[in-house]
């Protein structure tokens, strides 16, 4: 499950969540600009309007007839709720809303004055019971009791290995997940997530009753972040996690994973190549890239010789091969070329050869992101498999060879930010830039951008 948290300025609604003893939160909703002599003022713990004469609900919750003072219960309690009003008002309509954690809801309306019987989930849960009044149509009260079902267990209860999807992401795109991992107590857990800047703001609230994911929109400044995770089990015991990201301002480029379905496991250079083109607006997939524009050449053996393609002209293999090796910039230009023809389009790919960090974030300045081969986490390439092209040329593979789209660069140009085809995620990768400019020269210094016209 997702909890997607993507806080936005909005004038019109203003939610005041107090907390008492009784674990008893207010909700209410600012009236329009015509409205405005109705607006609603905290009172005592309670919410209620400035000027008209309101109903105000004076609720009462029991579990098992002990009155409601915490957030516990067991399995199969009973639990009574009796709403009264200050005054007689014929017209008024009670809303009672019950929810088990985030799933199935049930609503049913009654008369204040009532009642009302609701039998606790039999089985450990979160469970919520949403309590409105309104008369006339004009005025509302909302209650709402938060109760965790569950037995009581001796279990201890800690953090164990919860992390991030991302350690840097890119300012101004989703998709950093929260992964928490906790352990003991008494499940199901409950998270909240409080994101703060270096400064100790607060950005970001996240609270869910039964999540495996959290994740938020990263719609945040450049700077490092502070992620504190905690959980609650269902006897109300705590454990929590800091966990910190960078927000990298980098180009916006959306990555593609070149494993999804259908997959390129070879296919580093198409996926980067199509990443490329989306950020540009072209709408073209990486299957597309390899099966319609990518030169290809399969390989064939005679008198004990394997014979096979130039990576700087063709893809050595089948991208959608486990069995094949990969091209270089002249090749996959070749195929960017192709698809512009394809469509008409006077853009074209070019082949650049930065030598230095400057040369490369000059193309970041403008925009352009940079297709770049160096290898898997930049380890070390050593040679290979050998074959010979018709021509007769001897080819020698350089093991770990990878393709990425380079986007982002930090101030002081110690370090890149890419995109890796290899990672299901839009998270970026930081690597070491005098590292990663070594890998790329010993690969033979490979690298393209596309001009868009």
């Amino acid at each position: 499950m997702k909890i997607i948290v993507a806080f936005k300025k909005k004038f019109l609604c203003l939610i005041l969540s107090a907390a008492t003893a009784g674990g008893l939160f207010l909700c209410g909703c600012k009236g329009s600009e015509e409205d405005k002599d109705s607006s609603l003022i905290e009172t005592g713990g309670a919410v209620r309007e400035a000027v008209a004469q309101p109903v105000i609900p004076d609720v009462t919750v029991r579990a098992n007839d002990e009155k409601y003072v915490s957030s516990q219960c067991r399995p199969g309690d009973i639990i009574k709720c009796v709403i009264n009003t200050d005054n007689k008002d014929e017209d008024a309509v009670c809303t009672i809303t019950t929810k088990i954690n985030e799933g199935k809801t049930e609503t049913r309306t009654e008369k204040p004055g009532d009642e009302y019987i609701v039998a606790a989930p039999d089985k450990p849960c979160f469970f919520k019971i949403m309590i409105t009044v309104r008369s006339k149509g004009q005025k509302r009260e909302l209650r709402l009791f938060h109760f965790t079902v569950s037995e009581k267990t001796g279990k201890p209860f800690r953090e164990k290995n919860s992390r991030l999807s991302a350690d840097y992401v890119c300012v101004g795109k989703s998709g950093l997940e929260i992964i928490p991992e906790f352990e003991g107590g008494t499940p199901p857990y409950r998270y909240t997530v409080n994101v703060r800047d270096r400064k100790g703001n607060t950005e970001k609230k996240a609270d869910s009753s039964e999540a495996d994911i959290l994740s938020f929109a990263q719609d945040t400044s450049p700077g490092i972040y502070k992620v504190l995770l905690k959980a609650y089990d269902s006897e109300g015991r705590q454990a929590e996690k800091e966990l910190k990201f960078t927000a990298v301002a980098a180009l916006p480029l959306k990555s593609i994973y070149q494993y999804s379905d259908p997959e390129l496991p070879t296919g580093c250079e198409a996926t980067a190549l199509a990443s490329c083109l989306n950020y540009y607006g072209y709408r073209v997939t990486k299957n597309e890239i390899a099966d319609k524009y990518l030169d290809k050449q399969e390989f064939t053996e005679k008198n004990g010789v394997l014979i096979g393609g130039d990576p700087e002209l063709v893809f050595a293999g089948d991208p959608k091969s486990l069995n094949a090796y990969g091209c270089f910039a002249p090749c996959l230009r070749s195929a960017a070329e192709n698809y512009f023809r394809s469509i008409g389009s006077q853009s074209f790919g070019e082949i650049i050869r930065p030598e230095t960090p400057q040369e490369l974030y000059s193309y970041l300045e403008k925009g352009q992101p940079v297709i770049i081969w160096s290898t898997y986490f930049l380890y070390e390439c050593y040679p290979t498999d050998t074959w010979v092209t018709k021509e007769g040329k001897k080819i020698t593979w350089l093991y770990n060879e990878h393709c990425y789209v380079l986007t982002g660069m930090s101030t002081n140009k110690k370090h890149v930010f890419v995109v890796d085809p290899m990672q299901d995620t839009d998270k970026l990768t930081r690597y070491d830039s005098s590292l990663f400019l070594k890998r790329y020269r010993e690969l033979g210094g490979h690298a393209m951008v596309i001009n868009k016209r």
